[in-house]
């Protein structure tokens, strides 16, 4: 594997945003600037580095946050009332979509390194780190049995779970997992593990839908020498002794111990009672989207619109490109992002590409599928990047294998 270098140190600082943040929130008298010295911290080595090397900075990334801006814009003069969405004070875009530390900034930032090789070398690095920050974030929950959760409306409420940590941290999981698979090391498959047991117990059903994609997605699509026949006879072994396993008495009986030693799983608690597939609203959200939809089908009501309408994100990447473009033009997007994930999957030549397209790939349809927004979703910004960064080398000619 080979070194880090500048601009993928530059990516891993972004993916540390959160780390860095919180270590400012610790000082009393920086907490209150914290998000905007770990903004200075990602931001100033990245100024420099472009004054140095302006061609780091894909004129590709300047074009998409450009055009990202000109939709919100031409939506908000179309359609003012949506001025309560855009700048609503817990959920403004500013706060989600323009951030600068997410969505489509991590467009900005993967596109700045063309070699996959080294960007898969920073995440493994990066990995470790965000792995150990995430399993730190159990503490208050182990201390009081609820998380403390700040809702899309700004309300505060305790739950058994928290969906934020369960996407944060199966991130994290996946990639250590992919190390593992690949290197071999102890290390990454008990790490990998140790993070899966946490999302099983603290996160949501969705994350775990992401790891599941993840490993058909690889051993289907990605290094052809680790999907064998005798491995595969063996995965379907393994998976029906585990189903079989899977009856209420014993779910019980682990069920209990997990109680007794004082955590309680949302995801088991609805294995054994039947509502593991229990949309919680999303449902009537989905339906109340859809009927917006056949209301306008050929230009759709812009970007944020169902926040304005329906009260809410879509929960379905789909639904929430027809319902932003209409018909015709969401439609054509999606054509092309099945068009590109089929491509990516097949045909592209390169592992590395492969892999890291596989990795962000199944990151980020574990959440839009059942959460979340593509305008905020930074794992789906990246693998758009992936794709055009595999393209433009496929152009150059450059193989980095």
């Amino acid at each position: 594997m080979v070194n880090v270098n500048k601009t993928t140190f530059l990516i891993g600082l972004f993916l540390c945003f959160p780390i860095i943040r919180e270590a400012f929130t610790w000082v009393p008298q920086l907490s209150g600037i914290a998000t905007i010295i770990a903004l200075l911290i990602i931001y100033i080595p990245f100024e420099l580095l472009f004054l140095t090397n302006p061609k780091i900075v894909k004129l590709d990334a300047l074009i998409l946050i450009a055009l990202v801006a000109m939709i919100f814009i031409i939506t908000i003069l179309i359609f003012p009332e949506y001025k309560s969405v855009y700048f609503d004070e817990n959920n403004s875009i500013f706060q989600k979509v323009f951030t600068f530390r997410s969505g489509v900034f991590a467009y900005l930032f993967f596109r700045m390194e063309e070699n996959p090789k080294r960007i898969l070398s920073m995440l493994k690095k990066v990995s470790i780190i965000l792995f150990f920050y995430h399993s730190l974030r159990i503490k208050d929950v182990l201390d009081d049995g609820l998380w403390e959760i700040t809702l899309f409306d700004g309300s505060i409420a305790h739950m058994r779970y928290n969906m934020s940590f369960g996407y944060d941290m199966i991130f994290w999981v996946i990639i250590l997992f992919y190390f593992f698979l690949t290197e071999k090391k102890i290390l990454f498959g008990l790490l990998s593990l140790a993070g899966l047991i946490q999302v099983f117990l603290w996160g949501s059903r969705g994350a775990l839908v992401s790891f599941l994609l993840f490993v058909i997605f690889y051993l289907t699509f990605g290094d052809r020498k680790l999907f064998t026949v005798k491995k595969a006879l063996l995965i379907t072994l393994l998976s029906m002794i585990f189903l079989s396993l899977l009856n209420n008495n014993i779910l019980i009986k682990l069920q209990s111990f997990i109680n007794s030693l004082g955590i309680n799983s949302r995801t088991l608690d609805s294995i054994i009672s039947g509502e593991i597939t229990n949309d919680n609203g999303r449902e009537f959200i989905q339906n109340t989207v859809l009927a917006f939809i056949n209301n306008s089908p050929l230009v759709g009501y812009g970007a944020y619109s169902d926040r304005y309408w329906v009260g809410h994100y879509s929960h379905n990447i789909f639904l929430e490109l027809l319902m932003t473009f209409g018909i015709p033009l969401g439609g054509m997007l999606i054509i092309l992002f099945l068009i590109m994930v089929t491509f990516m999957l097949i045909k592209c030549k390169n592992i590395h590409w492969n892999s890291l397209f596989i990795i962000f790939l199944s990151i980020s349809m574990g959440r839009l599928f059942f959460s979340s927004s593509f305008w905020q979703e930074s794992s789906f910004w990246i693998m758009l990047a992936i794709f055009v960064s595999y393209i433009k080398s496929i152009k150059r000619r450059v193989n980095y294998d």
